[in-house]
């Protein structure tokens, strides 16, 4: 990672030249693109945006242990 990089900007570059490569497979054979993670990341961020939250907020999530 470059010293003034953050995660996503690194991340994005690797998105964009993989766009229709697999990134994820399910155990019941989903499989989500690279594109397919980066438009729901994308969804997550702006409902956060839209619950007005600012940077330096603490958000906790909840999911099932796998």
């Amino acid at each position: 990672m470059t010293q003034n990089a953050n995660l996503h900007g690194e991340l994005y570059a690797s998105f964009q030249r993989n766009a229709g490569r697999v990134a994820i497979e399910t155990t019941a054979g989903e499989r989500y693109t690279y594109a397919d993670v980066e438009r729901e990341t994308a969804r997550y961020a702006g409902f956060l945006c839209a619950q007005r939250l600012q940077r330096g907020d603490r958000v906790a999530v909840q999911v099932e242990k796998s």
